[in-house]
């Protein structure tokens, strides 16, 4: 029962920060594109060739702010996803953690399409393509290593999470 609910709340944390993370990243393309192209839109290929390098840049920004900056040196181990589920990465020091991390960022979300989108601006070559076909065999992998307790990032980077809701807190009552 233990392990279903461990999964459970890992599954709910990775929703919600693919969430923020998909908002954090779309925010500067968004607002770059509404304002160059009087246009919302993620497709940075619509933009200025220039602009879009920046707007891609600013969206990674963001997202290495999102899944590096915070669980690696404000929150240790935890991301806002993982904070709202009592979960914590555990690793074997900061290094495995922000490789991790990076494993994460640039394959599990939206990360891995900006780099390839910024790639293929930077080369003229469409790479696009190759990085949706990564992203979704590795994220695959990674959901069905879940299901037998272990994530690929997890067993990439010698790290586990576990669940600190199990906190002894003493509850006074005052009549």
């Amino acid at each position: 029962m233990k392990q279903n609910s461990l999964l459970l709340k890992r599954g709910i944390a990775f929703l919600v920060d693919l969430y923020i993370g998909a908002l954090l990243g779309s925010l500067p393309i968004s607002i770059i594109s509404l304002i160059t192209i009087k246009q919302m839109t993620q497709n940075i290929f619509l933009l200025n060739h220039q602009i879009a390098i920046i707007a891609a840049l600013l969206s990674l920004l963001l997202l290495g702010f999102y899944y590096l900056y915070i669980p690696c040196w404000i929150y240790s181990g935890q991301t806002l996803g993982k904070r709202l589920m009592d979960l914590k990465i555990n690793n074997k020091g900061k290094k495995f953690l922000v490789k991790r991390q990076l494993f994460v960022l640039l394959i599990l979300t939206s990360g891995g399409r900006l780099v390839a989108q910024l790639l293929s601006l930077l080369s003229g070559y469409s790479l696009i393509e190759i990085s949706n076909d990564i992203t979704m065999y590795l994220s695959l992998i990674s959901i069905g290593m879940l299901l037998l307790k272990e994530t690929l990032q997890d067993r990439l980077f010698k790290t586990t999470v576990k669940d600190i809701s199990n906190k002894n807190i003493l509850i006074k009552n005052h009549i």
